[in-house]
């Protein structure tokens, strides 16, 4: 994630690319009111005008960041990997068997997705305000739909931006409630994957990553229980470490911190932090039971530890810089942890294809009736003032 402010002018410069969430660089400086800033999260950059928050305009005829290439490549290549060797005629074959009766429960658990997301959401912006349901539901919908169409995982900003708008709740709360919401399903999911490594053996090799995950999120649920015993103190300690990181990185820790601790302030009470954890472990059942139920689907012989294990390996490729939707990724993340676990890479990839296209068609779609549904269109995300103060 990035936050960071610059001021005047510049603010225009930051854009390098044709879509609302390009990238730019960004210069150290706090943004204020009355003064014109702007934010970056993921390479989506907002301006702060005087306490309002709105998309920066999008320049036209100038090239693609580099940057996005990036993830088109690694998408590219990820996705041959994982096809490379596949049997296309073994593929299709085992698509046409598909028992068509199991993607029923598996639509009502992709809805499932959303809805349980949205009540997490609603628990975390509790403390600030008594929120519809309906909205937050359409807002996280929105904001998956934007992963999927937009790069750099846009996707979140864009749902606390419309969430926001939607409730008039400042941009900065809204956003904060999506880093802690974010915080948690890293935890969760780095729990999962140790917990799966315990009960089904898996190569060494690929423990590391997760591992490495799990420590990362482990260290944050550190830091995240200071701040929440001895917050002074503990901000005194991260100013005093951050004076030694380089200053591109210290800005970025520093952008992280402050979102952070805006965050903290809207969850503190002991009894919404416990439900919205809750809840999030709620999320990820159901994720593993989409999995579960299209394996039934395919008559694959695979078990619900075996989805959790999968399940949290997806979740850790998906974090690389990738096309729009988790093209690739997805796809090289599920044939390899399936073919670990047993399963022809012919049959591993079109479950991967077919469980792809039923997770992002469906929500695309609801995405986009939506917008439609709340009088919002793509256009208004990217060039729209959310009317709220930040």
């Amino acid at each position: 994630m990035i936050l960071y402010c610059v001021t005047g002018r510049r603010a225009r410069g930051l854009l390098r690319g044709r879509s609302p969430s390009a990238f730019g660089r960004a210069q150290r400086q706090p943004a204020c009111a009355g003064r014109r800033a702007a934010v970056c999260y993921n390479g989506v950059s907002f301006n702060t005008e005087n306490g309002v928050t709105t998309p920066l305009p999008i320049p036209r005829g100038e090239p693609v960041n580099p940057k996005l290439w990036i993830g088109v490549l690694i998408s590219a290549v990820l996705l041959w990997l994982s096809a490379k060797d596949v049997d296309f005629q073994r593929a299709w074959e085992h698509v046409e068997k598909i028992n068509a009766i199991y993607l029923i429960p598996y639509l009502a658990l992709v809805a499932a997705e959303v809805v349980v997301r949205a009540a997490r959401w609603q628990v975390l912006l509790a403390p600030v305000k008594r929120c519809s349901f309906q909205k937050l539901n359409s807002a996280t919908l929105i904001g998956l739909m934007a992963n999927n169409v937009l790069p750099a995982r846009a996707g979140e900003f864009v749902r606390a931006y419309v969430g926001g708008r939607m409730e008039q709740i400042p941009f900065s709360t809204c956003f904060a409630t999506v880093v802690i919401d974010r915080l948690l399903d890293g935890l969760i999911i780095s729990a999962i994957f140790i917990l799966a490594v315990v009960l089904r053996p898996v190569p060494d090799f690929v423990k590391a990553p997760g591992y490495a995950a799990a420590a990362v999120y482990l260290v944050a649920l550190g830091f995240l229980f200071a701040l929440l015993v001895r917050e002074t103190a503990t901000l005194r300690l991260a100013g005093f470490v951050l004076r030694y990181l380089p200053a591109r990185f210290g800005a970025f820790a520093v952008g992280v911190l402050q979102t952070f601790v805006h965050g903290l302030h809207v969850l503190r009470s002991a009894q919404l932090l416990l439900l919205a954890i809750a809840l999030c472990v709620g999320v990820w059942i159901v994720y593993a039971l989409t999995f579960h139920v299209m394996w039934l689907a395919f008559g694959i012989p695979l078990s619900l530890v075996d989805a959790f294990l999968v399940l949290s390996i997806v979740s850790i490729a998906i974090t690389l810089p990738s096309t729009p939707g988790f093209v690739g990724t997805m796809q090289a993340a599920i044939v390899f942890s399936m073919g670990f676990l047993g399963i022809d890479q012919s049959q591993a990839f079109a479950f991967a294809v077919v469980y792809h296209i039923f997770q992002y068609v469906p929500i695309t779609l609801g995405g986009l009736i939506a917008l439609w549904l709340e009088r919002l269109t793509l256009g208004e995300i990217a060039s729209a003032p959310t009317g709220v103060e930040a």
